[in-house]
């Protein structure tokens, strides 16, 4: 389909036909960009306010949580206020979801389904109206890169079960192909490069994991220039420096940092100045200090669209804080994210604890010492106890003997770390492949979480 044709003629057709509002929240989101701090603050805390008088009238949850405050929805006037309710985790939500579910809502509502270590699922409901704002907010961000409805793409994704007609049309209507993580043998990796190539698409999108296994591919079998693109946008996971420079060189394009998780959507996108914008329209994010230091507040997200089941001050288990205005003129706030998952941090013998990226450090030296590292995981059975699997091709190089004692160095002395080559690491159930894990227990959830993040349907235009 011609990518004119499939955005100006077929996407408006299908939003008219499933009663969508993509198109009307894009609109609105394209003005909104441009409004001055002050407007934009006043039209988030209406926002809330409409959401908290709605929250404690029909949801049994946070009507007896403002009781036993002895709050009234107008107490609260914009987000500085939202400190005098509780903060919302995964164990409450799987706890009591029916507590949470607003009483009378009218479907149909799309289920937002993850899943942790611990293999009990954690679904959130949403009307399609609020699938329609994240997939909206993400469109806004994608458009800053010249890429729009209709832009061939294809993205790396778990596919989620989708039915056969769902991806036809997505392909043959919409131009978007979809390529599933679990399956990213070498036949699959060849074959999504002559797709790339054959078809003229212009965009891939997925895991910054599996794009960069993907990009390794392509260079190591065909070299820089064989897969030219106008853009890559990475989103679930954290996009590492090193995995950006490797995008970029083997794709020749920008790389797009996008933000969010599947129980709230879409809720931040890079600019072309290089900032990671929040989509203040659609959402709330807190910065609650967690005591250790610059950079270590945790992020805490309210949903301003989901009235089905409201998520108010939702612990997602990331750490970030606000950056400086952007040069791009945008008045959008900007977020620094902090690398690593609350639940992923490093735990030491002494307590302390320090973050993940820190096996990222030491694995690039080991790069810059001529290991071809495709792929590592750190996991972290114990306090004192790290295994390090490392995928490459020269098991026996004599760099990576140093890589226990330099890990070490880095965390605790009394901390072992053993490393192991292998051929490659298997993806997680969500289709991912974290570099750090940890497998002590969480206060949260008795495991680390293993979200499917934002690129669900919040991350694709619905068709």
């Amino acid at each position: 389909m011609h990518p004119m044709i499939a955005r100006r003629v077929v996407h408006p057709l299908l939003q008219w036909k499933s009663g969508g509002r993509v198109r009307e929240y894009l609109h609105q989101l394209e003005h909104s960009q441009w409004y001055t701090p002050a407007e934009l603050e006043a039209l988030q805390a209406a926002r809330l306010r409409t959401l908290l008088d709605h929250a404690y009238r029909s949801v049994p949850y946070y009507r007896r949580a403002f009781t036993e405050r002895g709050l009234h929805p107008s107490d609260v006037r914009g987000p500085q206020d939202l400190t005098a309710l509780p903060v919302l985790s995964k164990a409450v939500i799987r706890d009591d979801p029916a507590a949470l579910r607003a009483e009378g809502a009218r479907g149909p509502f799309v289920e937002r389904r993850t899943s942790g270590s611990t293999g009990i699922p954690l679904a959130v409901y949403v009307h399609p109206h609020t699938r329609d704002a994240w997939a909206a907010a993400a469109m806004r961000t994608r458009r800053w890169w010249g890429v729009d409805v209709g832009t061939r793409q294809i993205t790396l994704i778990n596919p989620h079960g989708k039915s056969r007609w769902t991806l036809l049309k997505q392909y043959w209507l919409m131009n978007h192909g979809e390529y599933s993580v679990f399956r990213l043998d070498e036949g699959a990796l060849e074959r999504l490069r002559r797709e790339l190539r054959r078809s003229r698409y212009e965009v891939l999108l997925g895991y910054p994991s599996a794009l960069t296994y993907f990009a390794q591919y392509v260079l190591s079998r065909h070299g820089e220039g064989a897969v030219r693109l106008k853009a890559v946008c990475a989103t679930a996971e954290m996009l590492y420096p090193d995995q950006r420079a490797l995008l970029q060189r083997a794709f020749g394009c920008p790389v797009v940092n996008e933000y969010g998780s599947s129980e709230t959507g879409y809720l931040a996108g890079e600019c072309p100045a290089g900032s990671l914008h929040i989509a203040v329209e659609n959402a709330v994010i807190e910065f609650a200090p967690t005591g250790g230091g610059a950079g270590e507040a945790e992020l805490l997200v309210t949903d301003l669209g989901n009235f089905a089941m409201p998520l108010i001050r939702y612990r997602v288990g990331d750490r970030g804080a606000i950056g400086a205005d952007c040069a791009c003129g945008r008045s959008l706030p900007v977020l620094q994210l902090v690398a690593g998952r609350t639940e992923d941090l490093v735990t030491l013998p002494d307590g302390r604890k320090t973050d993940g990226s820190i096996f990222s450090v030491a694995v690039e030296r080991l790069v810059a010492q001529g290991v071809p590292v495709k792929q590592f995981r750190a996991l972290q059975h114990r306090p004192d106890y790290i295994e390090v699997l490392v995928a490459t091709d020269q098991p026996d190089h004599p760099a990576l003997r140093q890589l226990s004692a330099r890990i070490q160095k880095l965390l605790h002395p009394s901390v072992a770390v053993v490393v192991s080559p292998v051929d490659r690491i298997p993806v997680e159930s969500t289709g991912k492949l974290r570099r750090f894990v940890s497998l002590l227990a969480t206060e949260d959830a008795g495991q680390p979480e293993a979200d499917d993040g934002p690129a669900a349907e919040s991350q694709r235009e619905p068709v």
